[in-house]
Parts: structure tokens; sequence; C-alpha cells
């Protein structure tokens, strides 16, 4: 019927328009994955014709715009990215393996995964590819896919080749009240890349890192420094930014200097005309001095074991009467 018809156009209009939602966020210049196309397929088994048409359309799109996620869903092979590429943890890497792992019972070896992607991906510059998941799950006696799971779920985790320097411009809504997209253009500017890219001789990636929890001295950048591997490593919070003291930053960094960490014009988290509240001495109950518990109980052993040496001596004299 004329309502059939006009119903069933309208689920392909959606199809296709979603589609497009689909291509223009994934990465740039690629054709959708193979699951996009199997769900393509179902949907056009379900609308016919129409159908059809969405699904030429979504597997035949091509994408020009910049992505929008560093996230890497579907695994494939390159020169530097397949599982022929050896991985071994370093040799002065493998005591902390060996430390993270006996945190948990030997039947529950996979607790450890998230702590050894991360020192993996410390060792690798920042990258987690397809050899580096493979040892992990190797070493802990999982399935590969159990690894790929967790790297693929976690936004801390890359993969995806990064620069040596990390940088994370905070997304959440009260930096951006407080003018991270400035600071985010202004980086933008000064790396010569767009969010999620790389610089040309590998030392900076822009990225973006949703709520790092110091909101009170927004806006704020993380910067992950992989240049010194796992015991050089350092992921550092920089807050209080303007785009200039932001780029300052950046260049410090890049240039081997230690930029002041934390907020970049307040000793600590505070309002930033000064406090308002606990201006003067607090009212109590205050806690007990520690310290002078600390010598109490001392006394008291010391007093205690004199008595049972005491009490000891004593017996000791009786025995010989």
């Amino acid at each position: 019927t004329t309502t059939s018809t006009m119903f069933i156009a309208r689920r392909a209009a959606r199809a296709t328009a979603s589609a497009a939602k689909i291509a223009t966020t994934a990465s740039r210049s690629v054709v959708v994955d193979d699951a996009a196309t199997t769900a393509a397929a179902s949907l056009s088994r379900a609308l016919g014709y129409h159908g059809a048409r969405a699904r030429t359309s979504l597997t035949s799109t091509r994408v020009d715009a910049r992505a929008y996620s560093t996230a890497q869903m579907v695994h494939r092979d390159t020169p530097e990215d397949n599982a022929s590429i050896p991985f071994e943890f370093a040799p002065e890497v493998m005591p902390k393996v060996e430390e993270i792992i006996a945190r948990y019972p030997s039947n529950y070896k996979r607790s450890a995964m998230i702590p050894l992607l991360d020192v993996a991906q410390q060792q690798n510059a920042g990258h987690l590819s397809l050899s580096v998941m493979n040892k992990v799950a190797e070493i802990l006696e999982v399935a590969p896919i159990r690894v790929y799971e967790v790297a693929t779920f976690y936004s801390m985790f890359n993969r995806q080749k990064m620069g040596k320097l990390h940088v994370m411009v905070c997304g959440t809504t009260p930096c951006m009240l407080r003018g991270s997209r400035d600071i985010e253009k202004a980086l933008s500017e000064y790396m010569g890349v767009q969010k999620f890219e790389t610089t040309a001789d590998g030392m900076f990636t822009l990225g973006e890192m949703e709520c790092m929890g110091c909101c009170v001295n927004a806006p704020m950048i993380a910067v992950a420094d992989y240049r010194n591997g796992v015991q050089g490593y350092t992921y550092n919070y920089y807050e209080d930014l303007t785009p200039q003291t932001a780029v300052k930053v950046c260049e410090e960094l890049k240039a081997g200097k230690s930029p002041r960490v934390g907020s970049q014009t307040r000793d600590k988290a505070e309002p930033a005309g000064g406090l308002t509240s606990l201006t003067g001495e607090p009212r109590g109950p205050y806690c007990r001095d520690l310290a002078q518990v600390k010598k109490d109980l001392a006394a008291a052993e010391a007093a205690a074991k004199a008595e049972a040496a005491k009490a000891a001596a004593e017996k000791a004299a009786a025995d010989k009467k």
C-alpha cells in the first residue's frame, strides 16, 4: 500500500542518514569497516530495495573529514603493526611486571591486565600494537581477544602510534566554560596539527580527555611523556592555563625543561580571589595529637615489657627456693 511504501521509505532515509553520520566520524579516507557492512546487509534484507540503497550509501562512502576519535576498534595489519613484529618486556621492566602480577591470586592473573597494558604502552612509546597485546595475553594466559577488548574500551590506551608527548586538553563542561577551546586552538596552531593528529617530527600528539578532576583549576591539560621509557615516564597535569601559558608549557617540555606542574598561578586549589571561608582557627573537635599518641603507646609497651621482665625474674627467684 501507499502507507507501507512511505513507511519503508522513511526507514530507508533514516538508515541512509545514520550511515552518513557513521561515515563522517570514521577515520580519514577509509571505508567503513566490515561490521558496519554486515549491519547494513541485515538492514537491506529487512527493507528490500530501499535498504539496498542504504547499504550502498553506507559501504561506498569515503570520508575526508578528520577523525574524531583516537580509538582504533578494527585492526588492520600495517608494516609497523602486525603480529610478526616481536615484543618482549625489557629486562629492567620485568621486575615491575612480576610485582604487578604478584598482587593478585594466581587464578586471577587477568586482574593484572590493565596495569600491564599501561606498562607495555609506556615501554612501546605510547602505542599498544598487536604484538604488545598478544604478549600481555601470553603472560596472563588468556585469549588475545580478552586483551583486545580492554585495549579498545579504555581511552587511556592508544591503538595508534603517538607522539613523544601526548598533550590532552580537558574537554568537559567546566574547562569549556573556562576557555579550553581557546587552549585547544592555540595548541593546534602551535603544533600545526588538528586534534588527534601527530606532528611531522613525532614530538606531539594533540588529543582530548574528558574530566580529569581538576575543575576548580580549569582549564587544564594532561601530558603523557613517553620519551624515557617506563623508568622515566611521567603523566602530569598543568592547570589554570591561558592559551599563552599552555603553549609555553609545551615549548618548555619540547626543550627538555620541567615546567611547573599543577596550577600555573596558585599554590593550591582555592578561589582565584583568595579564601572566603576557613580563614581563622577552625573550631573543634580536633584530631588527636598523633605524635603524642605514638609516644604514649611506646611508653605503655615499654612498661609492659618491664613488668613482664620483673614477673619473670620474681618467678625464677621463687623457683630456686
